[in-house]
């Protein structure tokens, strides 16, 4: 049996790295299936129509940037650890999903159209062959609805998988909305493996400091908040190069810290594992779809009052970050999510096998 997963693959993001980690230790002998092309064709497409004579230059900017980074920044390396499967398209995808292969699609944010564009087929696994089973494990859409002609391009390709599971509680019901029946709802692949997993397999130091760790991807802190952080601050900014660390050095800092700010869903569910206070960021303006997974994940465990309006005054950001955790209660309600989780990732990879064998 050949086991692939479609996921965001060596992408500069430490939570996109850590999830395909993730998954891919509890499916054994999986691989990553990658579509070797430039991304940044489909990415920057809107560059490319605004700027048609300007383009090539850009291109070669960004191309250059993209492959030094691969050479010097040390998040690179822990992607030794993936074992992939690179193509050039969907036709050289098919020829190697050869009978009894099983696609598991997820997670992160795969169904996303703002992170996906022109590679719809992909990220749904619209290949041929009777001989393909596909389960999506907690994909998320990235919004609370797609864009009607996205909408309608990738329903049809919904009905060809053989279980559907998302990571936001909202995408259940529109899914069912759009006639896709019997969607559940799992955790992030992160959530599928205790602290001490990626303590074992990312070495570091523990030793815990004072200092609050500060892990940005794309909101800016508010001075209020700034207000109130302790002095010493490690801050982690992933559009700025200079701050870039290690995966390792990346859960250190969170593991180590004496709190958290950030606007990362996956720093969330590291400081949730590591027992960290935090406070959240939420997105704005394009992104304020996004945050259906905080609301999931933080609803869930009854910490979504740790989620910020931009309101807030500093007295009010002090209590809210000092206000006590019972980390108790928070790791019974993910060990029982963890479990009835991967109970249902199981439960179709097994009944996959069990088909595949048959035909």
């Amino acid at each position: 049996m050949n086991y692939f997963t479609i996921t965001f693959f060596n992408a500069l993001n430490y939570g996109a790295f850590l999830q395909c980690f993730a998954l891919q230790r509890q499916i054994v002998h999986s691989r990553v299936l990658a579509i070797k092309q430039n991304n940044l064709l489909c990415v920057q497409k809107q560059t490319k129509e605004r700027h048609p004579v300007l383009w090539p230059f850009i291109l070669f900017y960004h191309y250059t940037k993209k492959h030094l980074h691969r050479i010097i920044n040390p998040l690179f390396k822990d992607w030794r650890n993936i074992q992939s499967l690179e193509c050039l398209n969907i036709s050289e995808c098919e020829s190697v999903l050869k009978a009894g292969s099983i696609i598991v699609v997820g997670s992160d944010q795969v169904w996303n159209p703002d992170f996906t564009p022109n590679l719809e087929d992909f990220y749904f696994a619209n290949f041929s062959g009777n001989h393909i089973h596909r389960i999506s494990y907690a994909a998320s859409l990235g919004k609370n609805r797609w864009p009607e002609e996205f909408e309608k391009k990738v329903t049809p390709l919904l009905q060809k998988f053989d279980a559907i599971s998302v990571r936001e509680e909202s995408s259940v019901s529109y899914l069912n909305e759009l006639g896709v029946k019997d969607v559940t709802c799992v955790c992030d692949p992160t959530i599928l493996h205790k602290a001490d997993f990626y303590r074992e397999n990312f070495r570091y130091k523990r030793i815990h400091g004072k200092y609050t760790f500060v892990y940005r991807i794309r909101e800016n802190v508010p001075d209020s908040i700034r207000s109130i952080l302790c002095n010493h601050i490690k801050e982690v900014y992933l559009k700025d190069e200079k701050t870039i660390v290690s995966v390792s050095k990346w859960l250190q800092y969170i593991d180590c810290s004496k709190f958290v700010v950030t606007d990362s869903f996956h720093c969330v569910v590291f400081c949730l594992l590591f027992h960290k206070p935090f406070l959240v960021i939420l997105n704005r303006a394009k992104q304020v779809g996004m945050n259906e997974r905080f609301s999931t994940l933080l609803g869930k465990v009854g910490l979504d009052y740790r989620c910020l309006s931009g309101k807030e005054n500093p007295s009010t950001l002090n209590k809210l970050l000092n206000a006590e955790i019972d980390w108790n209660k928070v790791d019974l309600i993910i060990d029982a999510w963890r479990q009835s989780s991967l109970n249902w990732l199981k439960k179709h990879l097994i009944n996959s096998c069990n088909f595949l064998r048959n035909v």
